[in-house]
C-alpha cells in the first residue's frame, strides 16, 4: 500500500476509533446505572467526560499521522480546548458555565430516564411516563424579586449578618440582629438544579422554617449553622429541618448565611431559651467556619459580648424591631451596599495584618472563655481552633441548662469529593469535641460509600451547597439519633468526681474531668428503656486518679422530658453496675 493511501485511511480510522470509544463509554454509563440500581440521567458532566475521552483518543492516534496532518490535528485540539476555556471564563464572569448551559437541553433528553426515587428523603421525584422535565430556572435573585413585585408580592433577599457587625460596633444600628424579617417572602438562590426558583416564607423569628412547627406538640429539635442549615438553594421542605419535620420531628433551623461559631452561640442563647429544645445539633463547616470566626466575628466588639455567658439582647421578644431594621436595609439598597463594601474592605485589611488594636481586644475577650486564659492570639490557626472548641463547650453547657442534648454535625464541601481537598481544622475540632463528651454525626462514609458523591450536589456548579438528596442524608442521620420520647438520653456521666483534687504520686497524674464517662454510657444506654452500665477505668481510657477510691455520678432524661433523673454510687464504684431506667 502506498504511503498516500495509508494516510488517507489513517484519518478516518482515528475518527472511527473515537466514535467507538464514545459509544462504549455511554454503554458503560448505562450499565453502571443498571448494576447500581440507580438509573442515571445523562448529565453535562457525563457528556463532557465522554467528549474529552474521545478527544484524547484523536490526539493520541494523530501521533501516527504524517507531519502536516499531525500538526493540523494538534492545532485543532489546541483551538478547541482554548476556546472552551475562554468561553467558560466569560460565562463564569456572568455566573454561568458551559456545563450549566449543557444541562438544560440534556434535562429534556433525560426526561424518560427516571431519577433516584425520593421516598420521604426529599430527593427529586422520578419523572412520570411521558413527562417533560422542566429545565432549571436560571434567573438571578434580583430578577425573581422583580417578577414577584410585578405580580403584587413583596419579596426580600436572604439576609446575612456579617456586613452589619461593623455598623453595630459604630452604633449605626441599635443592636445585632441574628435573624431576618418575620413572615417575609424570601428569595435566595438556585445552583442549577431547581426547575422552580426556591422561594420561602420565613417563620415568626425570621428564620427559614414553616411557622406551624411552633404548634407541634412536645419539644422541638434545634439546628444551628450557616447556609447549609439555612438550606441554601433548595425549597423549604427540602432543607434538613424541612425533611425532619416531614418525618415527624418538629425541627427548627436557626441557620443563617455566613454564620460561624460565635453567631451560632448567640442564636442558641437568644432563641434557644424561647424554644426550649429537646436536642441541639450544631453544624460545623470546616470550609469557612474558622475563617468566619477570625475575620468577622471576633473583630466585632458587639458580637464578642456573647463570650460572656450572661450577655443577651432579648431578640426573641424584639422581632418588631428586627423587622424595622431589615425594612430600612432593604429600602435603601445603595446605602447598605456601601456598608457591605466597607465591611469587605475592613475584613481584607484585617486579613493583611491591620487591626492590631482590634485583635488585642478580641484576645482579651476570648481569654475569658473556659480554659483559654493562656491563649496567645486570635489569628493563628491553632489558637482559633482552641476558641472554636471552647465555644462548643460553652454551647453544650447552655444547651444542657435548657434541658437539651447537644451533638456536633460535620459538614464537608463538594471540594472534599471533587478535588481531594482536605479539611484544615476538622481534626482539632473533633478532638476537642471528644474531650468534652460531645457526640458527633459525620455522613462522610455514607456519601463516599454510595460510589457517586456527585449525586448529593448540583452537577455543573463549581462550589455548590448540597442538593435535596444531600440535605436529606443529613436529616436521615439526625433522625437516627432521635430516641423515642420515653427512652434514655444520657446527659452526663462522671467517674471519680470526688477525686478531682486528689494528689496522686508522681509520675502519675490526675486526669479526672467532669463527663469522662458520658460518651461510653451514652453509647451503651441511649434509646433503651433501661440500661446497666458497668463502671470502671476501662470506660475512661485507664486509671484517672491512682490511689483514690472513686465515686460515680450520672444524669439522664427520658426522651423529650425536661426532668433530669440522677444516680450516685459512692466511693469504690469501680466494677459496680449503674442502672439507668425510664420504666
Amino acid at each position: 500500500m502506498s504511503r498516500d493511501n495509508q494516510d488517507v485511511r489513517v484519518g478516518p480510522k482515528v475518527l472511527v476509533d473515537a466514535a467507538l470509544l464514545a459509544v462504549a463509554a455511554y454503554l458503560a454509563f448505562r450499565l453502571y446505572g443498571v448494576a447500581s440500581g440507580i438509573p442515571r440521567a445523562l448529565s453535562a458532566w457525563t457528556l463532557a467526560s465522554v467528549l474529552l475521552a474521545g478527544a484524547a483518543i484523536v490526539v493520541v492516534r494523530a501521533l501516527w499521522l504524517p507531519f502536516p496532518r499531525r500538526a493540523n490535528a494538534a492545532l485543532l485540539a489546541f483551538t478547541v480546548v482554548a476556546s472552551g476555556v475562554l468561553g467558560n471564563l466569560i460565562l463564569e464572569a456572568r455566573g454561568r458555565t458551559l456545563l450549566g448551559l449543557l444541562d438544560t437541553p440534556l434535562a429534556r433528553l433525560a426526561a424518560s430516564v427516571p431519577s433516584a426515587p425520593a421516598g420521604n428523603d426529599g430527593a427529586p421525584e422520578a419523572a412520570g411516563e411521558g413527562e417533560v422535565v422542566r429545565p432549571p430556572d436560571l434567573r438571578d435573585r434580583g430578577d425573581v424579586i422583580a417578577a414577584l413585585a410585578a405580580s403584587g408580592v413583596e419579596a426580600v433577599r436572604s439576609p446575612t449578618i456579617h456586613p452589619l457587625l461593623d455598623a453595630a460596633d459604630a452604633n449605626a444600628i441599635p443592636f445585632v440582629p441574628l435573624s431576618g424579617m418575620a413572615h417575609a417572602v424570601t428569595v435566595h438562590c438556585n445552583e442549577g438544579d431547581q426547575p422552580e426558583f426556591p422561594v420561602h416564607r420565613s417563620d415568626r423569628f425570621g428564620f427559614n422554617n414553616d411557622d406551624t412547627v411552633y404548634a407541634a406538640p412536645g419539644r422541638r429539635v434545634l439546628l444551628l449553622g450557616d447556609s447549609y442549615v439555612y438550606g441554601f438553594c433548595v425549597h423549604q421542605e427540602q432543607t434538613v429541618a424541612g425533611v425532619l419535620r416531614r418525618r415527624g420531628h418538629p425541627a427548627v433551623s436557626l441557620g443563617m448565611v455566613g454564620n460561624g461559631p460565635l453567631l451560632n452561640l448567640a442564636a442558641l442563647r437568644e432563641y434557644g431559651r424561647a424554644i426550649q429544645p429537646s436536642h441541639v445539633y450544631w453544624f460545623h463547616f470546616d470550609g469557612n467556619d474558622v475563617d468566619d470566626l477570625r475575620d468577622h466575628e471576633l473583630r466585632s466588639a458587639a458580637l464578642r459580648r456573647y463570650l460572656d455567658s450572661s450577655h443577651v439582647q432579648g431578640l426573641a421578644g424584639r422581632q418588631a424591631e428586627v423587622d424595622r431594621l431589615w425594612r430600612d436595609i432593604f429600602s435603601d439598597r445603595e446605602k447598605w451596599e456601601r456598608v457591605a463594601r466597607e465591611h469587605g474592605d475592613a475584613v481584607a485589611a484585617y486579613r493583611s495584618g491591620d487591626g492590631g488594636a482590634q485583635a488585642q481586644r478580641a484576645l482579651e475577650d476570648a481569654r475569658k472563655l473556659s480554659g483559654l486564659g493562656g491563649l496567645a492570639s486570635v489569628r493563628a490557626d491553632a489558637d482559633l481552633e482552641k476558641i472554636v472548641v471552647a465555644i462548643l463547650g460553652q454551647a453544650k453547657r447552655e444547651a444542657e441548662a435548657m434541658g437539651a442534648g447537644f451533638t456536633l454535625v460535620v459538614v464537608r464541601s463538594a471540594a472534599s469529593y471533587r478535588a481531594g481537598w482536605k479539611p484544615k481544622h476538622l481534626d482539632a475540632v473533633l478532638a476537642g469535641a471528644k474531650s468534652q463528651g460531645i457526640p458527633v454525626i459525620d455522613v462522610d462514609d455514607r456519601i463516599r460509600g454510595g460510589g457517586d458523591p456527585e449525586r448529593y450536589f448540583p452537577r455543573g456548579h463549581q462550589s455548590p451547597h448540597y442538593n435535596a438528596a444531600g440535605y436529606a442524608l443529613f436529616a436521615s442521620a439526625i433522625a437516627g439519633t432521635l430516641v423515642p420520647r420515653e427512652n434514655i438520653q444520657i446527659v452526663e456521666a462522671t467517674f471519680g468526681l470526688n477525686c478531682k483534687d486528689f494528689a496522686v504520686k508522681p509520675p502519675n497524674v490526675n486526669v479526672i474531668r467532669a463527663g469522662n464517662s458520658t460518651p461510653t454510657m451514652a453509647a451503651e444506654c441511649n434509646g433503651k428503656k433501661s440500661c446497666d452500665y458497668i463502671v470502671g477505668n476501662a470506660k475512661v481510657g485507664g486509671e484517672p486518679a491512682d490511689g483514690c477510691s472513686k465515686d460515680f455520678n450520672a444524669s439522664w432524661r427520658c426522651g423529650a422530658s425536661a426532668a433530669l433523673k440522677r444516680l450516685h454510687l459512692p466511693d469504690n464504684a469501680e466494677g459496680k453496675s449503674a442502672r439507668a431506667s425510664c420504666d
